[in-house]
């Protein structure tokens, strides 16, 4: 019986989501064909936000959704911990999962409240600096290409409430379009977050932030002068990619650095596609932080 309805559930899930994985494919994939002269990269000021989404809209059927924790919203925050989980909705049918969403999604607006405005970097900020020491590192050599960056900030938070922060680069270069996401290292826990980290806590988790975008930068430079190859099928759990519901899976692209591993895409499965959090394109993150099998 639990067969069947997963295999039920991954048939609904695979109906509904055949652009948005393809979408999310084309974000992984490098410029064709691959550049040559360099990258010089510019930070975009954030977009002016939209009106009218501050309130998260409530209903048994809402998926749970995150928000935003600056008035930029370039921040964003949303975790899955909260309800009774995927017992609750299989012993209590559709209501119980609704009930369940509402639940989580209560936490999220709790928990995202405790933590706005308690982080007092932007995503943009970090990232220039990131950009003007990798100039420094480069020289002044000119650069034949402009890479045009949307730094935002993903946050959600593991079963021991401590933060995990993944930064996201949205890139341009001319018409091709990439996004590369980057887990920094360390977890802060929520609590200490919400009652504002000290000085050195803070300096800590800025200079995380930074690095990780300084890898998001190394694996963009590296794919737009199509030099990042080697990708092999691999098994792996990824906890901080989904904290509550992480497994392992097989990817189909994966790069097993020294220090480092990437992902190009997802999985091979249009379910797990769309089931980590929405990422897509290309995600880097330190060896230590998945489980290979």
């Amino acid at each position: 019986m639990k067969y069947w309805l997963c295999v039920f559930v991954l048939a609904v899930a695979g109906a509904f989501v055949p652009d948005a994985v393809a979408r999310k494919l084309a974000y992984a994939m490098p410029p064709e064909p691959a550049l040559s002269g360099g990258l010089s990269f510019k930070v975009a000021e954030p977009a002016s936000p939209a009106t009218g989404e501050e309130t998260p809209k409530r209903g048994l059927l809402v998926v749970t959704q995150g928000l935003f924790l600056d008035d930029a919203r370039t921040m964003f925050y949303r975790q899955d911990f909260g309800g009774g989980g995927l017992a609750v909705g299989l012993l209590f049918g559709p209501l119980g999962a609704g009930a369940n969403a509402m639940a989580i999604q209560n936490a999220n607006e709790k928990e995202a409240e405790a933590l706005r405005g308690r982080f007092r970097f932007s995503p943009a900020g970090l990232l220039a600096k990131a950009v003007q020491s990798r100039a420094v590192a480069d020289g002044a050599n000119p650069a034949a290409n402009e890479a045009v960056l949307v730094p935002s900030l993903y946050v959600t938070r593991d079963s021991e409430e401590r933060l995990i922060f993944w930064t996201i680069l949205d890139v341009s270069i001319g018409e091709w379009r990439g996004r590369y996401s980057s887990l920094a290292q360390g977890r802060v826990p929520l609590l200490d977050a919400a009652k504002g980290l000290p000085d050195d806590q803070m300096v800590n988790l800025e200079w995380a932030i930074e690095s990780a975008y300084a890898r998001g930068l190394d694996a963009l430079a590296a794919d737009a002068s199509g030099t990042l190859t080697g990708f092999k099928p691999q098994k792996m759990d990824i906890p901080a990619l989904s904290p509550r519901f992480h497994k392992p899976v097989r990817y189909e692209h994966v790069l097993l650095q020294d220090d480092r591993v990437i992902v190009r895409g997802l999985s091979a499965t249009q379910f797990h596609a769309v089931g980590g959090f929405g990422f897509s394109g290309v995600l880097v993150m330190p060896g230590d932080a998945v489980k290979l099998r």
